[in-house]
């Protein structure tokens, strides 16, 4: 279960809940990148980042979400596939129907 915030991640926390608001609600083109060591918190201040600004009806509207991880995603055919499962998109696009083939 995740904290309400994260703990010691305050203006980090602030500042990405912000920049990904501006990014769901306005449109902005932002992008992000998270570092630090095993252990410091990276999954947990997304994931309370990302909870708030899900709860936000505003956000509700414009975002999808979907959750790759570059264990199991490694390389950008695997996440492509995995992004059209999560967003349901396995055979439908519009009226056109698809259908995904992975070869060697």
């Amino acid at each position: 279960k995740l904290p309400d915030q994260p703990v010691g991640l305050d203006s980090q926390y602030k500042h990405l809940l912000e920049l990904l608001r501006r990014t769901a609600v306005h449109g902005e083109s932002n992008s992000v990148l998270i570092v630090g060591p095993r252990g410091s918190g990276k999954t947990m201040l997304l994931g309370c980042v990302l909870r708030e600004l899900m709860s936000l009806r505003e956000a509700q509207k414009n975002v999808l979400l979907v959750e790759l991880n570059g264990l199991l995603q490694t390389d950008d055919k695997i996440a492509l596939k995995e992004i059209t499962r999560q967003l349901h998109l396995e055979n439908v696009v519009g009226d056109k129907v698809f259908l995904i083939s992975a070869t060697g």
